[in-house]
């Protein structure tokens, strides 16, 4: 370990030296804390050293503390060298300039310094995962776990399991004690995803828990104080849910503290193109490509025009559907699969000269179908292959990923003899 760089002194104290001298080895004469020093590979060591120190100088706290490093995270930082976004992208996946998305970002930003509660409202793939892990790393919480749990992906018999854990011998079946979500959650953020369709008789479980922190594991009444923060999430109106009778009201308020909403991607001006190169970007470094195909301006004018009803999530899947399909010539619209229509225009109309997307293909030869159908399906095996890869074979979030049901990701599964 090298010896510390000391430059001339600013702030002198004789304890502090020996101090230093001890723990280091070093016969230091004189000592200096300024946000100019310059120090070795030993500096995390002696920054410590010099903030124990603080607690009997207390005038030296400003000065050490730009001596302690920052420790990075890989989490959602606001970022301004992103290749394709520069700086507008609030983290690698949640990219747009436009008014709407400015205010979730500042939301985040916000709110994140807060302790209470926060409902995150949109369409399914407007991205609503994403902004909480946002808020999450810019917390306190950020050292600690981020615990996803999909409240209508789970059978009900499940969910009480799921979310609070249980003791051995609790039902058939358990056999050994299991921690629930929540608790994993402790020192973190829980993450409540289709907040909208958590069973009634759980709603008021976990209602007592938003009141007084502590959990109880099934077959057992000990209680267990957790400390974690809240961010619930939803596509539905839990209003009208409430107003239904589905949803307890005094659990909807106890959630709607805080609320951030993201908008659907065709509210979003002036970000599709902006997205859409990013995310062409992304898929060529996945599938390992020295750069993303070629964009004619003509097939980016009908990807603007596309209604996008998947939102982020469907123009994620396109982005790669299309990279695979068009290998190393220029992308084509029909690379992209875009079934339903453009936002924009009537059922008649072309963008650019180009026919409209919900339009039938025109009659091809059968050879030249049956090669697009082969190269279609090598492609639908890839991005599916892909998918299940990319999450360790978690079929929930790998259909996700797709824009796509879990019954269809099954099928494709069958289909492509893809198994784990």
């Amino acid at each position: 370990m090298g010896r510390p760089v000391v430059i001339p002194d600013r702030v002198t104290d004789d304890d502090l030296v020996r101090n230093i001298s001890s723990a280091t080895g070093d016969g230091a004469k004189s000592t200096s804390v300024s946000r100019d020093i310059l120090v070795s590979q030993g500096a995390s060591a002696l920054a410590d050293i010099l903030m124990r120190a603080c607690l009997e100088h207390p005038q030296l706290a400003a000065e050490l503390a730009a001596l302690k490093p920052v420790e990075r995270t890989d989490g959602p930082e606001v970022k301004s060298t992103l290749a394709m976004a520069g700086d507008q992208a609030d983290e690698p996946y949640m990219v747009g300039s436009c008014q709407a998305m400015q205010v979730v970002f500042h939301a985040i930003r916000r709110f994140a310094s807060t302790d209470a509660p926060i409902l995150v409202t949109g369409e399914s793939g407007t991205g609503k995962e994403l902004a909480a892990r946002a808020i999450h790393e810019r917390s306190q919480y950020s050292r600690g776990p981020f615990v996803a749990v999909n409240c209508g992906g789970l059978p009900a018999s499940l969910i009480a399991s799921e979310l609070f854990g249980h003791e051995k011998g609790a039902f058939t079946g358990a056999l050994s004690r299991r921690i629930g979500r929540i608790e994993e959650a402790n020192n973190g953020t829980l993450f409540l995803d289709e907040m909208g369709d958590l069973p009634m008789e759980l709603q008021a479980n976990l209602l007592r828990f938003l009141q007084d922190k502590t959990i109880e594991r099934v077959g057992s009444n000990a209680q267990h104080h957790i400390h974690t923060r809240i961010i619930a999430a939803t596509n539905v109106q839990l209003e009208q849910a409430v107003t239904e009778g589905r949803f307890r009201q005094d659990l909807f308020f106890r959630l709607d503290v805080l609320r951030v909403h993201l908008p659907p991607l065709r509210e979003r001006d002036g970000d599709i193109e902006l997205m859409i190169k990013f995310f062409l970007n992304q898929a060529a470094r996945e599938f390992n490509l020295d750069s993303p195909p070629m964009l004619v301006g003509s097939c980016l004018a009908a990807l603007r025009h596309y209604s996008w009803p998947g939102n982020v999530r469907e123009l994620i899947s396109k982005m790669r559907r299309a990279v695979i399909m068009a290998g190393d010539r220029p992308l084509e619209i029909d690379d992209f699969d875009l079934n339903g229509p453009p936002a924009h225009c009537g059922p008649s109309s072309s963008v650019n000269g180009t026919a409209p997307l919900a339009a039938p293909m025109a009659a091809a030869p059968d050879n030249s179908r049956a090669r697009l159908s082969d190269a279609r399906a090598r492609a639908e095996e890839a991005a599916v292959r892909a998918a299940l890869e990319k999450y360790h074979f978690n079929v929930t979030r790998a259909s996700k990923d797709l824009g796509v049901s879990r019954v269809t990701m099954y099928k494709l599964m069958d289909r492509y003899n893809i198994q784990r």
